[in-house]
């Protein structure tokens, strides 16, 4: 800048002035800063006018996590393809960064012919400002010193009197944006970069745009939160008949869902903890909202228990699967929830195999449980149990094929689906246990039947077959 090559030696002419023409002094004082504030709101006007030619809309209205399914074709197939995914963050946060790097050199931009999402831009008038002021600042302290009577109270009112336009210019263009911006990513990628320019102020050891910086947090936060439970709304006034088919595999609101949260948890600011709690107030919200979403989806799509179920463990696997995979904290609802699930399944899928062998174990024990408790001896009918044995002795690997085959058929995901199977198995192993424990309490002699009865060994043989991960 011209003020640190040229007019910094002159500094000793102000002292001079200062000392025996203050009038004069003070005219040169009031000149500079008037100079000073036309040249820098030009220049900075016509920086962001040019630079932002470039911006790529990353989110528009339409961008919700529940998104009719009329709409979501209709952005698909419209001609104009945008460049980002509205909930992944992708490699966005690399903005972050980088978030004192050089500014985006306007010429340079018009030679590549690139286009940016709107954080980036934001990035860049930024650190150009955050550049500009920390030298124009250490610049005001050491030329008028002796003017303003070495009072950097004195010198950080002129300071603001040279940027006060050019301020004012930023907080303007940055509300004018923020009407129309639906990015919670991009707003959030906003809130870190301030964030970041604060700590390097105060490094740098300039307090000058504290105020500048704060006001743009206030005009950041309140755009957040608002875009934020648009997205809650989204899925709280959802239709399910306007969502399109729901099938056994996840729906798509379900994976917009889990890559919006993700991503808006890898961004919540620690440094903001106040903030941030409301973030975290519409997730839980956004969570709440899904979760009777997908009910009411499994509810008018699927006429069995079992599809039901299937349906909603995919739909949490994903959920789960999608915040693991991105490192973030697991959410315990989700993780909950997808246990419980796969309970259910278990029980439902062996009970369409071995329902017989599995009511008559549940049974005997409940009236075992009245009797005397779990080692009471009680009398089995003899016809009933000779029948189960022979039916599980002729059926039963047949039985964990079909369980294998829907297994594979009703997960997508291969890990869910093998730790499923797992869990099938080894339920089937204990109940078949249990029921040839009650078989030995009941008989002082092997029963007549006992050739027929299959060994623990042979089952567990067999499952090992199928269990190609554990």
């Amino acid at each position: 800048m011209v003020q640190q090559t040229t007019l910094v030696k002159m500094k000793y002419v102000l002292f001079f002035l200062n000392d025996h023409a203050p009038s004069v002094a003070s005219e040169l004082t009031e000149t500079y800063a008037d100079t000073m504030s036309r040249v820098l709101v030009g220049v900075v006007k016509a920086y962001h006018t040019a630079l932002f030619k470039f911006v790529d809309e990353s989110a528009g209205r339409t961008d919700v996590v529940a998104v009719e399914e009329a709409s979501l074709k209709a952005s698909m197939f419209s001609s104009r393809v945008k460049p980002t995914n509205a909930f992944a963050l992708g490699d966005r946060d690399k903005v972050v960064e980088n978030a004192v790097a050089p500014p985006i050199l306007v010429h340079m931009a018009q030679a590549e012919g690139g286009r940016w999402p709107y954080e980036a831009l934001f990035r860049s008038t930024q650190v150009h400002l955050v550049n500009a002021a920390t030298s124009e600042y250490l610049f005001l302290l050491d030329f008028f010193k002796a003017a303003e009577g070495s009072n950097p109270v004195r010198v950080r009112e002129l300071f603001l009197r040279i940027f006060a336009k050019t301020l004012s210019l930023g907080l303007e263009q940055l509300e004018n944006y923020l009407c129309t911006c639906y990015d919670a990513i991009g707003l959030l990628l906003m809130v870190r970069l301030t964030l970041q320019h604060q700590q390097v102020l105060q490094q740098r050891r300039v307090p000058v745009l504290d105020t500048y910086l704060n006001r743009v947090l206030l005009l950041l936060w309140p755009r957040v939160y608002a875009v934020l439970e648009l997205n809650v709304q989204s899925v709280k006034t959802a239709k399910p008949k306007k969502l399109g088919n729901v099938e056994l595999h996840p729906h798509y609101v379900t994976r917009r869902y889990a890559e919006f949260v993700a991503s808006v948890l890898a961004l919540v600011p620690d440094a903001a903890a106040a903030a941030a709690a409301g973030v975290y107030g519409h997730m839980a919200a956004l969570r709440g909202a899904l979760v009777e979403l997908l009910d009411k989806l499994a509810d008018s799509a699927h006429k069995t228990a079992k599809d039901k179920i299937v349906f909603l463990i995919n739909n949490y696997d994903l959920v789960v699967s999608v915040v693991q995979e991105r490192k973030i904290e697991s959410d315990e609802l989700f993780d909950e929830l997808l246990t419980n699930s796969r309970d259910k399944f278990v029980e439902e899928e062996l009970l369409s195999h071995y329902g017989p062998l599995i009511g008559f174990v549940q049974q005997a024990e409940a009236k075992q449980r009245t009797v005397g408790g779990g080692d009471a001896t009680i009398p089995l009918d003899s016809a009933k149990v000779e029948r189960i044995v022979k039916d599980f002795n002729g059926q039963w690997k047949r039985g964990i094929e079909h369980i294998n085959a829907n297994v594979m058929k009703f997960f997508s995901n291969f890990r869910n689906g093998m730790e499923i199977l797992k869990q099938v198995l080894t339920q089937l192993l204990l109940y078949y246990t249990r029921f040839v424990d009650l078989v030995k309490k009941s008989w002082t002699r092997p029963p007549s039947f006992s050739n027929d009865i299959v060994t623990t060994q042979e089952i567990l043989y067999e499952i090992k077959k199928y269990s190609r991960s554990f």
